[in-house]
């Protein structure tokens, strides 16, 4: 199936004189048809059958694909890594610049109920298997704060995720894609990784953190959360004035829950805050 959008990349001539004989790399073909990544580029290259065409590319697949690499299981679930990334989730590359390096993602929590949990829908075969405890000093606190860490491998399948969520023009900062698509999934795990449940008075209020976006991206996501599912969002400063979160309308607080369903995390079930009884704790 062709890539419609970029003409140029259904044209095996083109892709080839550009790649081959002018070599071009991946990202000066990207940045010459006006492509956001360069993934789709190559993409396009597998796809017409055209080989890599240097000593370095060929080496690199051989090392990935002859068994010398362990396989750690990781299987690419979107909404899972959707609703993971909008939180404290994170995608890790070491070559940013480079069309050779591939992306890690990673979780990090104090929860390790919540870190196998992910664990196994991402690593079905192996949910143990990358799971790391970290030990932490804080100075401040005087005391070791304990993190556990679920990192994967690198893999060529997120790097048009990386593309996306740490675009060279933010200066590889995390931000939330334009074309980003939530589910029920998503929420929930965004929800877990990122949200909190208060009282306030017979209410509960719901926030999600969402400090290190810019009002403009949280602004997109509000709109999502009301298109989809007629959730009203507001925007509250943050104390220190540093930036902003997203608060969901506490006369939609009974819907949200309806909308994540219950809480599949034990230790997390403390975040299940509601007077209805059609929504158990």
């Amino acid at each position: 199936m062709g890539v419609t959008k970029y003409h140029q990349l259904n044209d095996r001539a083109w892709l080839e004189q550009k790649y081959v004989e002018e070599g071009l790399s991946t990202h000066q073909i990207a940045r010459l048809i006006e492509a956001k990544g360069h993934s789709v580029v190559v993409e396009a290259l597998v796809r017409l059958g055209i080989s890599a065409r240097d000593k370095r590319s060929a080496v690199l697949r051989r090392f990935e694909n002859d068994g010398r690499r362990e396989d750690d299981g990781f299987i690419l679930n979107m909404s899972v890594i959707t609703g993971g990334l909008l939180g404290d989730a994170y995608l890790k590359n070491h070559s940013k610049t480079s069309s050779y390096g591939s992306p890690a993602f990673g979780v990090k929590h104090k929860d390790r109920q919540h870190v196998e949990f992910v664990s196994r829908l991402l690593f079905p075969s192996n949910p143990e298997g990358r799971i790391f405890e970290r030990t932490y000093w804080y100075t401040r606190l005087g005391r070791q704060y304990t993190s556990y860490e679920l990192l994967s491998l690198t893999h060529g399948e997120l790097s048009p995720l990386f593309e996306e969520w740490y675009p060279e023009m933010s200066g590889y900062r995390k931000v939330v894609p334009a074309s980003i698509k939530i589910d029920e999934t998503s929420l929930l795990h965004w929800f877990m990784d990122d949200g909190t449940a208060v009282w306030n008075k017979r209410q509960v209020k719901i926030c999600l953190s969402t400090m290190s976006f810019c009002r403009a991206d949280q602004e997109r996501l509000g709109d999502i959360l009301a298109r989809q599912w007629g959730l009203d969002v507001q925007l509250h400063r943050t104390p220190n004035g540093s930036g902003w979160t997203m608060a969901i309308s506490q006369r939609h607080t009974v819907e949200f829950y309806e909308i994540i369903g219950l809480c599949p995390v034990p230790s997390l079930e403390y975040k299940w805050k509601t007077p209805n009884p059609l929504v158990r704790i």
